[in-house]
């Protein structure tokens, strides 16, 4: 067989041959995991000569340039120079047709010998056929070849995570190109009646797995077109298999069609679509049957809810064992089924088409479904040993168990995380309320403050010599054009490193300067570091703050929440996700993080406003008339965590004597200067309060920012550069010009006071050395590879993860105190970000519905010397709470 990558890079250069260095390294010893060795593959690559430039992007950039290029010969008439792959492209066809098999490593060469275009963690672990055209097939008799695609092994250096997966595929290579896949087409039941699919359902078995098919991704709309269910490979004993158990009985699946693609043919006459529907109510709520899915606890069951008008009880959802298992790769069923299944590609046609969302055939969408479920109860058995292994069902602690469970359920890891995916599922349905007047005030201050800053932009371009053009910025948009958009970020690119002439900024990583294409960076990230850079003349500075602010307004404030909370539209052109009721409906997940931290999408509404300058847009979430909103947040949860799992004697201290810690540290690291510091008031320095302003409560600032900079192992390049480009709410840099020497200092200083830290990181280090992994203390979540045991991941993790436990805690507790909708659609919680939550009460309920939630929030952990606690507030708006 053959093996086939990119294109050689400096190592394969300096040695003659494919794959060696680091990543020949990765190569054989994926090789060695699955008992091969490197002589029983041939290598090669898609280009034999090495792109220019460093190697990383080197792919990208000679592509991006070679356009570039071949844009200016079009303009002068010549023609186009052909890409280097085009050029090798018969010598890799004429290696490539000696072999039967070819394992393909990365996106470069599998579209080159398949046609496909979609990202390699797309389309890695699906064993392809291709013709002798070299184009992906279904048809058996056309196919010429055999191919696997998987990562390639830089890949993996890069993230570790991926190593089982890429010694996995090449495992399963080995099967497809010898004909011992183990996979096995489910016994499916196509369309039964009532009486069939009822006498279906009556067999045992220890789980069934539903899926849904619709027409939307939104569940409370979308329509039913089918739905399939299925029972696992059994063993004699009638336990479910898994995949090294010899099998008694195949899995079975059955289908249902509901709609037709065409969106109005109904698959059924009335009685027997009611009579289907009326099995299917009864199925979903039989206590005796568990039912398993994979996301089948969020959408699938609010479509069940829609259409059947009952919850799925009980229900397993695979996501979360499927995060026990591997909490650092995705968790989607393709990626998790290609992994410990050898299916074949299920969910894309040959053309990349996803069948879900794409399929217009009936036929396919409902044989997609069952082939979804039966790769989903293939891998349930496996994933839930996964699971029980990372110690998923290990009980946790009686006193954190919430009041309102019965006391037959269970209270361990697994458990816990159904309990905030129904919260997430009923936050979704809740949504947060939208000021529409507050909202259109805000688009018509930003609209003018952005056309205010294109105005500003073409002056300062004028006299840089730059001609602006405000146009909608392109895929192609020319890097060497005379007119500079300033919406394209390639022909800022241009400006600022072709006419310009900058460098990378002094102590700005490489990594973070450098794009993934290995170009020179235009974010804002990178901006910043400009700014702070001191290398800019007067012009150039007044343009990239400009620039920044002119982004921010135009692309987030405006393009990215304002259009998006008008109301929803009938027309698809015109931006709007707000629903009849006046609530925008997120989507929240609990299974997305490693840490357990909840996620929301579609818009994050974690995120909105909560960025420096951006604070008005929280003033556009609020309560309906009648109603208010009620915050609490985590008093300083990172800094208690740390200060009772690392015992840091002067956090303790701070926290026992009711001093603030960053007055501490900014005392530590300032003296007297900190202490005599305008700022403090008629009352004077006092460490026990917050300084409200002047010098005082910048340098506490600095001295908080440092602090949360620095707790987890960053070192003082990095910490000042999160300083520097600490942003106030109008946008400017207060602390652009603190120079690395000071933060050297003062990261110096606060070691030198608090010299606990380094021992803390040293003994986690240790303890992942040791185990390989990370817990964090208070429901011993377990990490994944954490980049190989990366110091900043190993000491973050136990943090991060810990917070998340907390705040599952304070999530029940504050369901118990408010259930969803308790005085009526939209009251109960509404929002969570990550230490905070947020509910909707009645207007005359606030002021006591503050005490009781600020009580939920306070957390008292047995062992611990200082209690986690939180601060509540009331108002209209998230901004005042």
């Amino acid at each position: 067989m053959l093996a086939v990558a990119e294109s050689p890079g400096p190592d394969e250069v300096q040695h003659g041959r494919p794959l060696v260095g680091r990543s020949g390294g990765e190569w054989n010893g994926g090789l060695s995991a699955i008992g091969k060795r490197r002589p029983e593959v041939d290598l090669t690559n898609v280009i034999c000569c090495k792109p220019p430039g460093a190697a990383s992007g080197a792919w990208i950039r000679m592509t991006r340039k070679l356009d570039s290029v071949n844009k200016q010969r079009n303009r002068e008439g010549s023609d186009p120079l052909p890409h280097p792959a085009t050029c090798c492209r018969p010598r890799l066809l004429a290696e490539a047709a000696e072999y039967p098999g070819i394992i393909t490593l990365g996106k470069t060469a599998t579209r080159a010998l398949t046609g496909l275009s979609s990202s390699i963690l797309a389309t890695r672990g699906g064993p392809l056929r291709v013709t002798d055209e070299w184009s992906a097939t279904q048809d058996v008799e056309a196919a010429a070849c055999r191919i696997l695609p998987t990562v390639h092994p830089a890949f993996v250096l890069r993230a570790p995570s991926w190593r089982p997966v890429f010694q996995g595929d090449l495992a399963k290579a080995f099967r497809w190109f010898t004909d011992t896949l183990r996979w096995t087409e489910p016994e499916l039941l196509w369309r039964p009646d009532a009486a069939t699919l009822q006498q279906w359902l009556s067999q045992p078995a220890p789980f069934y797995v539903y899926d849904v098919e619709t027409d939307g991704i939104e569940p409370m709309t979308a329509k039913l077109r089918c739905l399939c269910i299925t029972v696992p490979d059994l063993r004699a004993d009638g336990k479910p298999a898994r995949p090294s158990d010899p099998v008694a009985q195949v899995a079975k699946s059955v289908g249902v069609s509901i709609l037709s693609a065409d969106g109005s043919t109904r698959f059924l006459d009335p009685y027997e679509e009611t009579a289907i529907l009326d099995v299917l109510r009864s199925f979903f709520v039989d206590a005796t049957k568990t039912k398993v899915g994979h996301n089948a606890g969020s959408y699938d069951r609010m479509v069940i809810e829609q259409h059947l008008g009952v919850t799925p009880y009980p229900l397993v959802d695979t996501l979360f064992s499927t995060r026990f298992r591997s909490p650092d790769l995705p968790k989607s069923l393709k990626t998790i089924g290609s992994i410990l299944t050898d299916v074949d590609r299920w969910e894309t046609t040959t053309k990349g088409i996803k069948i879900a969302t794409g399929s217009t055939d009936d036929d396919e969408l409902l044989h997609y479904c069952s082939i979804d479920t039966a790769v989903n109860a293939r891998i349930t058995a496996p994933l839930i040993d996964a699971a029980e292994a990372q110690g998923a069902f290990r009980p946790l602690p009686d006193w954190a168990r919430p009041i309102s469970w019965q006391p037959g359920r269970a209270f361990d890891l697994h458990e816990v995380d159904h309990a905030a995916q129904d919260m997430c599922v009923n936050l979704h349905k809740t949504g947060i309320w939208i000021d529409q007047a507050r909202r259109a005030e805000l688009e018509v201050h930003y609209t003018a403050s952005v056309g205010r800053r294109e105005r500003r932009l073409k002056v300062l371009g004028t006299q840089a010599g730059v001609n602006l053009q405000m146009k909608a910025a392109a895929r192609d948009d020319d890097a060497d054009a005379e007119s500079i958009n300033p919406g394209s970020y390639d022909q800022i690119r241009y400006l600022l490193y072709s006419r310009w002439n900058l460098g990378i900024p002094p102590h700005m990583d490489a990594k973070d300067f450098y794009t993934a294409s290995g170009l020179p960076g235009s974010g804002d990230i990178v901006l910043r570091a400009h700014l702070a850079s001191g290398n800019l003349d007067p012009l150039q500075e007044e343009f990239i703050r400009e620039l920044r602010l002119y982004r921010r307004e135009k692309n987030k404030i405006l393009g990215t929440v304002l259009h998006r909370l008008r109301p929803k539209n009938p027309d698809p052109k015109v931006k709007g996700d707000v629903w009849p009721d006046g609530r925008l409906r997120p989507n929240w997940n609990a299974h997305v993080t490693s840490v357990g931290r909840l996620s929301s999408s579609n818009p994050n509404v974690q995120n909105i406003g909560n960025r420096k300058g951006q604070g008005p847009l929280k003033t556009v979430f609020a309560a309906p008339p009648g109603r208010l909103l009620v915050g609490a947040d985590l008093d300083q949860a990172h800094l208690r965590i740390c200060a009772n799992y690392w015992q840091i004697p002067l956090l303790t201290e701070a926290f026992v004597s009711g001093v603030d810690p960053h007055n501490t540290l900014a005392y530590a690291t300032f003296g007297d200067k900190f202490s005599s510091a305008d700022g403090w008031g008629p009352d004077g320095f006092d460490l026990t309060r917050k300084p409200p302003g002047g010098r005082a409560k910048s340098m506490r600032d600095i001295a908080k920012t440092l602090r949360y900079a620095s707790i987890y192992g960053a070192n003082p390049t990095t910490v000042w550069q999160v300083i520097t480009s600490t942003e106030t709410d109008s946008a400017e840099l207060p602390y652009l010009r603190l120079t690395l020497r000071e933060v050297r200092h003062m990261h110096e200083s606060w070691l030198k006071s608090e010299p606990e830290w380094e021992e803390a990181w040293k003994m986690m280090q240790a303890r992942y050395d040791r185990q390989g992994f990370m817990e964090e203390p208070l429901f011993r979540r377990r990490s994944g590879p954490l980049s190989d045991g990366k110091m900043q991941e190993v000491v973050n993790f136990p943090i991060l993860a810990c917070e998340s436990s907390l705040m599952r805690i304070a999530e029940q507790r504050a369901i118990e105190a408010f259930p969803f909708w308790f005085a009526g659609p939209g009251t109960g919680m509404i929002q969570q970000v990550h230490d905070s939550i947020v509910i909707e009460v009645p207007e005359d309920q606030a002021e006591a519905a503050c005490a009781r939630l600020q009580e939920a929030m306070t957390l008292h952990i047995p062992g611990w010397e200082i209690p986690v606690t939180a601060e509540a507030a009331y108002g209209r708006t998230l901004k005042e709470v």
